[in-house]
């Protein structure tokens, strides 16, 4: 019988932030008081202050952002 508290993987949780962004780092965002991690190779070239609307994918407390637009208001 498995037992579930000896689970090593966590199951991932999605969400959408809408925000202006805050910050931008090499591999990362920070929008409103949220911080997303960038995938490999991403970068993000809006400028301070734009509202963005973030997919993202958490998992263990890490967001890990999988599309970043600015968002239509």
């Amino acid at each position: 019988m498995k037992n579930f508290d000896d689970e090593e993987s966590h199951a991932a949780a999605y969400g959408i932030i809408l925000g202006p962004l805050q910050a931008h780092r090499l591999d990362r965002i920070q929008v409103g008081d949220e911080v997303l991690f960038l995938p490999d190779g991403t970068t993000c070239n809006y400028p301070i202050g734009t509202v963005l609307r973030v997919t993202y994918a958490e998992r263990e407390g890490i967001k890990k952002a999988s599309r970043v637009a600015q968002a239509e208001l």
